[in-house]
């Protein structure tokens, strides 16, 4: 069975539309996450995009997904002084503005400062995700995507733990470095997320800067030739990461639609380990058809790199023995 067979029959399971996945992307400033593409027609999508202020938030029926919410405003964990308005720093670089001030004086040790610094301030309407969940009518929250520039981890704790340890995978992007100040950091996130003793990590890639103050990086690789070139020759230092959690599903009263929707998230991640794992403890409490399914995709996709990783193996070493031959 194909893995666009098993997604349709999971799309078609009562379960699944009386309760459709939530899928929220905090932080969609570069569109909405593409390895959603294939659920998005039985899924809820939540999204911000501040850049477009004519509106509170719509109700979009047209966008590829069964319901899509679109927020025009940024979200913070709470609102300071009863105000819906936050100051906003629009950075050199789009991808670098915060709601929380660069950190210049740090920032000034890598080749990269310059992205940081502040062109404009502007009053943002703010809006808190618990008043998501309440105008949206959205009680769980099945995949948890943020890339806020600093304040990943708040915005997740600022939920109620129900709705915290009811995400089946949860994406974040915290720093090493003091980038901004007040950030939230990976040993913030680490510890907060070893706490709840629900999540294992399932993919940590460390990306970063090069620490050479811009000036210098400038001087040394004056043309865009030369910087190419450091950029393909310069180890970068940590400075942040990308980390993916799933839940351990650890709760007695685990659903079946938490087993079936974990083994599809993992398996879009290309973790077919991690997917096996869901969908054996599945078989194991579960007597469903899709299960069964979903394990041998697993096994099959498992056993297909083996398989792949040996035929290369041969064909190397029969071109060695060619040659020395």
């Amino acid at each position: 069975m194909t893995l666009q067979s098993i997604i349709h029959n999971i799309s078609q399971r009562e379960d699944i539309i009386n309760q459709p996945p939530v899928l929220l992307d905090i932080g969609a400033s570069d569109g909405i996450n593409p390895m959603w593409k294939s659920i998005a027609r039985f899924s809820i999508c939540i999204a911000f995009d501040a850049d477009n202020r004519e509106f509170e938030y719509i109700e979009k029926e047209e966008s590829g997904f069964k319901k899509l919410f679109s927020f025009s405003k940024i979200v913070v964990d709470k609102h300071e002084n009863n105000s819906t308005k936050r100051n906003f720093y629009l950075t050199q670089s789009p991808y670098c503005s915060s709601l929380l001030h660069p950190d210049n004086t740090s920032v000034a040790k890598y080749h990269f400062s310059e992205l940081f610094n502040v062109e404009k301030e502007a009053q943002i309407d703010t809006i808190t995700l618990n008043e998501v969940l309440e105008k949206t009518g959205v009680q769980k929250v099945d995949w948890f995507k943020s890339d806020t520039q600093g304040t990943d981890l708040r915005l997740f704790t600022s939920v109620s733990k129900d709705v915290q340890q009811n995400v089946l995978l949860l994406e974040l992007e915290p720093g090493f470095i003091d980038a901004y100040k007040g950030e939230d950091k990976i040993f913030h996130t680490l510890q907060y997320l070893e706490s709840l003793k629900q999540f294992f990590l399932i993919h940590f890639t460390v990306k970063g800067p090069y620490r050479l103050p811009s000036a210098d990086f400038n001087i040394l690789f004056p043309s865009a030739f030369t910087k190419t070139l450091a950029h393909q020759s310069i180890k970068p230092v940590p400075g942040w990461a990308e980390m993916i959690y799933m839940n351990e599903l650890p709760q007695a009263d685990v659903t079946s639609r938490d087993y079936v929707l974990s083994w599809l998230f993992a398996t879009l991640q290309n973790r077919h380990d991690v997917a096996y794992s869901y969908a054996k403890k599945a078989i194991e409490k579960y007597n469903e058809p899709i299960f069964t399914e979903c394990e041998k995709y697993s096994i099959k996709q498992l056993k297909g790199k083996i398989q792949q990783l040996g035929s290369m193996l041969k064909v190397v070493v029969k071109a060695i023995k060619k040659r020395i031959s």
